[in-house]
């Protein structure tokens, strides 16, 4: 666990990328793929995903607030504004270059 996510288990908040930053990387450090929710949230939202290290999109988000906390409709609203906001973007691809041996020293 890295010092970011003990001092989000000491405050009792986190910062939650809306899409992955593992699959969005070039969204990870975009305000307006963020959200501030409290760890517990946070942990349950990756337990509904099935772990931490699965992918997630601003739509599993929606739906687990509309699962869970249907009642908060500013927030669903806000979500997908945010959506909106973002646009359609695309998981980025691994990129391998393969080089011939002879060009590795």
């Amino acid at each position: 666990m890295g010092n970011s996510q003990n001092e989000s288990y000491k405050t009792g908040m986190h910062s939650h990328h809306l899409y992955s930053a593992a699959e969005y990387p070039y969204l990870a450090a975009s305000v307006d793929n963020l959200i501030t929710i409290t760890t517990d949230v946070h942990d349950h939202f990756h337990q509904f995903m099935g772990g931490f290290d699965k992918p997630c999109t601003i739509d599993d988000f929606i739906k687990f607030v509309k699962h869970y906390h249907p009642e908060n409709t500013k927030l669903i609203i806000w979500l997908q504004q945010q959506k909106q906001i973002l646009g359609n973007p695309q998981p980025s691809q691994a990129h391998v270059l393969y080089l011939p041996a002879s060009r590795v020293s």
